[in-house]
This record gives C-alpha cells, sequence and structure tokens, in this order.
C-alpha cells in the first residue's frame, strides 16, 4: 500500500505594514476684528460759538478767583504786619508802667497816633460815599473816600478802605494837654526822634 507523503510548507512572511503618520495643516488664528471709530458729528456754527461763550466765562471766572485770592492774601499780610506793630506798642506801654511801679517814679505816658505813607497824621474828616460800582468780581463797592490831614498840614484824600488797612501806630510821649474855650483838648506830644506834635485828643490811640 502506497504510502502518502504531505510536504509541509512554511508559512509565508507576512509583509511589514508602512505606518504613515498625518501631520496636521496649521491652523490661522483668528484676526481680531478692527474697532470702528464712530465719525465725529460736525460741529454747527451756533453751537461752537455756544461752546467758546461757555469756556470764556470759566476762564473770567477763574481770573476772579485767582484775583480774590491775592487780594485776601494781600489783606492777609497787611494784617499780621499792622498786629506785629500794635504788639510793638502795647510791649512798650507795658515796659513803661512796669519801670514806673519798680522805680517809684511817675512814668511818662505813651500815646500812639497814626502815620500813613510815613508821614504822621493829625487829622482826618469824616468818611466820605459817593458812587456805587461793581469790581472785577461783580460786588457792589461804595467809593469811600476820607481826606487826611498830616503833621505839614499837607491834605490828601484818600480810599477809606486803603486808610484803614495801611495806616500804622506812632508812639509818642504826652508832654502837656490844654483845653480850648471850644472844649476840645490838645495834646502837645513828642515822638521817638524828638518831633513835637500838636494833635486834637480824638485824634490818638
Amino acid at each position: 500500500m502506497a504510502k502518502d507523503t504531505k510536504k509541509v510548507v512554511g508559512a509565508e512572511p507576512t509583509p511589514a505594514v508602512e505606518e504613515t503618520i498625518v501631520t496636521p495643516a496649521p491652523v490661522e488664528p483668528t484676526p481680531e476684528p478692527t474697532p470702528v471709530t464712530p465719525a465725529t458729528p460736525a460741529i454747527s456754527p451756533e453751537v461752537q460759538a455756544l461752546l467758546d461763550a461757555i469756556q470764556q466765562e470759566r476762564d473770567a471766572r477763574d481770573r476772579q478767583h485767582n484775583e480774590l485770592l491775592a487780594t485776601i492774601q494781600s489783606q492777609n499780610d497787611d494784617i499780621q504786619l499792622l498786629q506785629s506793630e500794635l504788639n510793638a506798642v502795647a510791649d512798650k506801654g507795658r515796659l513803661s508802667d512796669w519801670e514806673s511801679k519798680s522805680t517809684g517814679k511817675t512814668a511818662e505816658k505813651v500815646i500812639k497816633v497814626r502815620s500813613y505813607s510815613g508821614k504822621i497824621v493829625i487829622g482826618w474828616t469824616p468818611m466820605k460815599s459817593n458812587l456805587v460800582y461793581k469790581n472785577s468780581q461783580g460786588a457792589l463797592v461804595e467809593d469811600q473816600t476820607t481826606e487826611l490831614i498830616y503833621e505839614d498840614q499837607s491834605r490828601e484824600v484818600v480810599k477809606y478802605d486803603a486808610w484803614s488797612a495801611n495806616w500804622a501806630p506812632v508812639v509818642c510821649v504826652l508832654k502837656s494837654s490844654e483845653t480850648l474855650s471850644t472844649g476840645e483838648v490838645i495834646f502837645n506830644l513828642e515822638d521817638e526822634n524828638g518831633k513835637k506834635l500838636r494833635i486834637q485828643n480824638k485824634f490818638v490811640n
């Protein structure tokens, strides 16, 4: 009996599979939207004129405010100077009282008169009010004046507010006094420089 002969055939090798890597295409960034600036509406000549008028009014108010501040500062400086002068005069009066008490001697009486523009004032007339006007701040102001009489008998009409703010005290010593037939009392004074003055008692201190 013939034998069947089987030929063993080896398995064929499996071919290698080539792997393909797919790289995604770069994604372009989405650009930001450009903001749209609204168009500026045209200003009519009437509106522009109104805006200019408003700006001019603001500028005028700023100037008035600055002028007022400067005036207040100037008046404050004048007040401080006057206060210093008054304190100096008061100190001299207290010194005279102390010397009188400590030495037992009768102290000379200190009398204060006023000076203006470097000259001693021996009298002045009552204040006069004239026209009323508006100043740079728009406030109503009376034109108030007074006439000053100086030691040399010269006279000068000045603004009352300037006189009130700028007069300075002058220390004198009372040498004697006399009463006139009219009832007026006259003081004979001598200032620190030895200058002699005759002045009514209502124009001192």
